[in-house]
């Protein structure tokens, strides 16, 4: 054991093991016994991350299994959650520091198993509590005036949006914040070019603790932005989640507005290919 924890690789591919299985025991015991040189355990470890997060779930309409980017928020997500831990794992792992070694203990203990919509989705059940209710119209009558200007064309419909929620600021009633608050998110879909099919998928999925997440309250990207960079609840925020938020992955990261396609697109082939490269270890080990 001491000398798994203290090597980076291992300590990283058997805390994703530990972290995502279920009969804990049975895989040391079967670790333990394994009994071969380190390079061949090491292979070994990373086929059995491979089949941990290999797709097994099929398309309701065509019966085959689905692809990565066809997996979705609900549908799918414990498959969701592994392969997003593997993904912020692996970048730890690529970090090369001895320090950045991915806190497997607060994983549990923090309830990092929340799955966050980079870009906000417009939830069946909307949280109307009066006071966060506020603080969100707040947040996004500041967002829509930041980038007002930026876009001239949408003056007039971004100016209504901004006076129907001066209105309920001053008159609040929940089911007219249930409107306004779709009709912002359409604005904001509208602008950042967000294609419906994506929402759920892992084009615009990030792993954050639940209160967080709960902190988060579907607001636009940049706010959401903000608040990840002020953290003012203290949690261990996953290193990829970060990333994303400050556009690490993208190609063109000018706008810190809107999680836009480019952003997706790029953040979405950053996650295909950690994942291809376990799951094709899974050919690999059967070929041999």
């Amino acid at each position: 054991f001491y000398e798994w924890y203290n090597d980076h690789n291992l300590y990283h591919y058997l805390g994703f093991l530990f972290a995502t299985e279920k009969n804990k025991d049975e895989l040391i015991r079967e670790l333990i016994n394994l009994n071969i040189d380190k390079e061949l355990f090491e292979s070994v470890v990373k086929v059995k991350i491979g089949n941990a997060i290999k797709i097994t779930s099929k398309d309701k309409e065509t019966g085959f299994v689905k692809k990565l980017n066809q997996i979705e928020y609900n549908e799918d997500n414990p498959s969701i959650i592994k392969i997003l831990l593997l993904f912020n794992v692996f970048s730890l792992i690529e970090h090369k520091k001895e320090s950045a070694r991915f806190p497997f203990n607060l994983f549990k203990k923090e309830r990092i198993t929340s799955i966050e919509h980079i870009h906000p989705q417009n939830p069946p059940s909307l949280d109307t509590d009066e006071d966060r209710a506020r603080i969100w119209l707040n947040n996004h009558k500041s967002s829509l005036n930041s980038f007002k200007t930026k876009l001239e064309n949408k003056t007039e419909i971004i100016d209504a949006a901004i006076k129907k929620i001066d209105n309920l600021l001053r008159k609040y009633d929940k089911e007219t914040f249930k409107n306004i608050f779709s009709e912002i998110i359409e604005i904001y879909a509208e602008i950042s070019d967000f294609r419906e099919n994506e929402l759920h998928t892992l084009y615009n999925l990030a792993l954050v603790d639940k209160d967080t997440n709960s902190q988060f309250n579907n607001s636009f990207f940049d706010i959401k932005r903000e608040l990840l960079k002020e953290n003012k609840l203290g949690r261990y925020m996953p290193i990829c989640t970060q990333r994303a938020f400050s556009k690490f992955y993208s190609n063109r990261p000018n706008d810190m507005i809107f999680w836009n396609d480019d952003d997706r697109t790029a953040y979405f082939n950053a996650i295909e290919k950690v994942y291809l490269s376990f799951t094709n270890l899974i050919i690999s080990s059967n070929g041999n």
